[in-house]
């Protein structure tokens, strides 16, 4: 595979494509969670805490598709999301991927910046899923008008955290809702690792997209 980084305004990129890239090569866009976030190009690693898409391409788990990590700047505020970099993300997905398909993913406050992603027009992404997402507060639900056909994975640690899962939930298909006992990072090392959570189709395999674990 092939690892770049790309800049877009203040945003870093952590690009990972595979050898060969065809013409219908999907993009996976991952927003990472409030923790991750960094003030450098040196902090880019972040983006791979909790074994994430762009650790599995570059493991070769995930196979056969573009994954596109950005970091945000770090903001000390204790309401940081992804909210203010919706148009520069918009605007370099369709720069660097205009044509391809393009599907997003995001733990914490990355669901979260998924989920305010998807309130932008056109719509960003073909399908989405979250992990665990974190609400920036509690008047951040209102204003996402999801698709039901999203893939969502939550639990109980933090009682913000699942009340907000809790109510996205009711706006999707059952069938693609995990609500599990693990705690947050946990779900995230098990979704972004192939688990199926008890469900039926993991993470990648909603998304449409190939995971091969190790054997």
């Amino acid at each position: 595979m092939n690892v770049r980084i790309d800049t877009r305004e203040r945003i870093s990129v952590l690009v990972v494509e595979p050898d060969v890239v065809g013409k219908d090569t999907p993009v996976l866009l991952f927003l990472h969670g409030k923790g991750e976030a960094g003030k450098t190009v040196n902090r880019l690693p972040l983006v791979l805490v909790h074994h994430t898409p762009p650790f599995q391409a570059i493991l070769g788990r995930l196979q056969d598709v573009i994954v596109a990590a950005p970091q945000a700047p770090h903001d000390p505020e204790s309401s940081w999301n992804w909210s203010p970099h919706r148009r520069a993300l918009s605007d370099y997905l369709a720069a660097r991927f205009g044509g391809r398909r393009i599907v997003g993913a995001g733990f914490s406050r990355g669901g979260l910046g998924v989920l305010q992603m998807l309130q932008m027009s056109p719509r960003p992404f073909a399908k989405w899923a979250v992990v665990d997402p974190q609400a920036a507060d509690d008047d951040m639900l209102p204003e996402t008008r999801p698709d039901p056909d999203g893939w969502l994975a939550y639990g109980p640690q933090f009682a913000p955290i699942a009340a907000f899962s809790q109510r996205l939930a009711t706006a999707l298909e059952p069938r693609n809702v995990r609500a599990t006992d693990c705690k947050h990072a946990q779900i995230a090392l098990k979704a972004f690792g192939g688990d199926r959570l008890g469900g039926g189709e993991n993470i990648y395999e909603f998304l449409g997209l190939k995971y091969v674990p190790d054997e």
